[in-house]
Parts: structure tokens; C-alpha cells; sequence
């Protein structure tokens, strides 16, 4: 495959022909019919990872138009972090008191954490 059919090609449903590998995603908010998620990769050559967005309604699938073109900037463990708590850092509180943060509620972050373990997990050699 040449660097330009690999441009065009699916980095989310083939991340290994990138030297990626798929750390996990985040849903942002509460979808219902929709999604708004952000894809993390990791490339152990240069021990960086990349972020990827989408959002849409239901009819399409998650990433389906995504190119290796979309992936953000190579960023280091810290920068990946800084990035995801930016986002995640929007909250509120519903009419029940709790606390809502996009990746889900204050005491139900547990999808967001382990894409932190998984993240701090590779970048230190380890799977």
C-alpha cells in the first residue's frame, strides 16, 4: 500500500497498518441517537499518542469517514492527559444534585480512567 492509498485509508478500523494501536474511546455526553466520541491511539515508535473526534447522528458508524489525515498532532503522555481533561473538565449538575462531567457522572468516571491506566500503561512499555 502506498503512502497515499494509506492517507485515504481507516486508521480506526485498521491501526496496525499504521504502527497505531487502539487505546479506547470516550463518549462525550449522553447519546441516546447520537455519538460524540474521541478515539486515542498509540504509536510505540516515538512513545506518542494521537486523538481523533467524531460525532454524528445514529446512521453512520463511529469513524467510518475518518482518514489518517484527521488524526491530531503526536502528542506525549501529558499532552494526551491535558487535552482529555480540557474537554472532560465541562460539567454541571442535573436537578438531583449530581455532578456530570462529559465522560459521565463525578462518581462514574470509570471508563475515562481506564483509558488513562491503559495510556500510562504503554507509554511505560507495558501492554
Amino acid at each position: 500500500m502506498t503512502w497515499g492509498e494509506k492517507n485515504l485509508a481507516n486508521p480506526y478500523e485498521s491501526p496496525e497498518e499504521f504502527g497505531l494501536e487502539h487505546v479506547g474511546e470516550i463518549q462525550w455526553g449522553l447519546a441516546s441517537y447520537d455519538f460524540d466520541l474521541t478515539a486515542v491511539f498509540y504509536r510505540a515508535e516515538g512513545n506518542k499518542f494521537f486523538l481523533v473526534d467524531d460525532s454524528g447522528c445514529s446512521c453512520p458508524s463511529p469513524f467510518e469517514s475518518t482518514r489518517v489525515s484527521d488524526l491530531g498532532p503526536a502528542l506525549t503522555l501529558d499532552e494526551a492527559k491535558v487535552e482529555l481533561d480540557a474537554r472532560n473538565r465541562e460539567s454541571w449538575t442535573d436537578e438531583n444534585g449530581v455532578i456530570w462531567y462529559l465522560a459521565g457522572p463525578a462518581e462514574d468516571q470509570k471508563d475515562f480512567i481506564d483509558i488513562y491506566e491503559r495510556m500510562i500503561a504503554l507509554a511505560r512499555g507495558r501492554k
